[in-house]
Parts: structure tokens; sequence; C-alpha cells
């Protein structure tokens, strides 16, 4: 017979992680794309985007959560200090700090830069909105608004991409330090 709580503590393990890694390749390879290309406009595929990713960020909270107290368990039940136990508690220590940094230290900077791109009257697509749209202009005021302001060097719109920048390259970085703990666990 199985050890039952040894298996489902590894299970716990494995679900926090496969949930992390696997929504995060979901999000940035498959979904993201996906709402950009389909969208009307860059600034409502942002919207709606932004939306799955603040979604996602509480789904990775509890992954953590779980991912550090089942791995605390497995090793003061049934494993010794040692090498391969510290390269793992590094891969989770860096996952977790990472993507806290991405999500609470520049989370909240990106989403106010975005507010305030979005409150100076640019839009995020470079040429204005899409032929559909500007044929719709005259209806929707929003996005007639959104037509003129196209200043793709404004200083507003570089911060913002330089924190989108910083948001994506650390969250992949805890997504590849994630996978490595995963590789620790078998």
């Amino acid at each position: 017979m199985p050890n039952l709580s040894f298996v489902a503590v590894n299970f716990a393990i494995h679900l926090a992680l496969a949930l992390w890694i696997g929504g995060t390749i979901f999000l940035g390879a498959l979904a993201a794309p996906s709402v950009f290309r389909a969208a009307p406009s860059r600034t409502s595929a942002g919207d709606i985007v932004g939306q799955m990713v603040n979604g996602f960020a509480r789904v990775k909270v509890l992954c953590m959560i779980v991912l550090v107290a089942a791995a605390w368990v497995r090793f003061r039940r049934w494993e010794i200090w040692g090498d391969w136990i510290a390269v793992r508690a590094a891969f989770i220590l860096s996952a977790c700090v990472l993507e806290s940094i991405a999500t609470w230290g520049i989370g909240p900077r990106i989403r106010a830069a975005r507010a305030a791109v979005e409150e100076a009257g640019l839009d995020f697509d470079p040429e204005g909105p899409r032929p559909e749209i500007r044929r719709n202009a005259a209806v929707n005021s929003k996005n007639a608004r959104a037509d003129s302001g196209n200043d793709t060097d404004h200083p507003l719109r570089k911060r913002f991409r330089k924190l989108h920048g910083w948001v994506m390259g650390l969250q992949s970085l805890a997504a590849l330090a994630a996978a490595g703990a995963l590789f620790t666990f078998f």
C-alpha cells in the first residue's frame, strides 16, 4: 500500500507547479497573442488580457502558498537536508520572489502607467484604431478620441512599455525557476 500522505503532498506540489507553469505559458504564448489578434484595438485587447493576468495572479498566489507549504511538509517528514534539497529551495525561493516582485512590486505601477496613458487620450495602437474602428468613430466618441493620440514616442507610452517588459521578464524567469523546482521533485 502506498504512503497516502506522501502521495497527497506530492500531488499538491505537482498540481501547484503545473498550474503556475502551465498558466503562465497559456497566457503568454496562447491567450494574449490570440486576444491581441482578434480584438478591435490594442487598447481593448490590453483591457481583456489585463483582467486575465490580474485573475491569474490570484491563482499564482495560491500556487505559491501550496508549493511552499507542501515542500516544507515533504522536507520535514521524508527528506534530509542536502545539496539537492538546497537547489530545490533556491528554485522555489527564486520563483516566489520573482513573481512577487512582478505582481506586487511592478504590477501596481504598470496599472498606473496604463491609466495615465488612457487619461492622456493616447491609445496603444501605433497607427490608430483598426479600419473597422475608424469607420465607427463618428458613433463611438471614445474611439474617435483614441484615434487622435498616436504618439508612439510619448513618455507615458515609453514608461508603460518599459514596465511591461520588466513584468514579462520577471514572470518568465519565475516560471523557469518553478520548472527547475519541478525537476527537483522527481
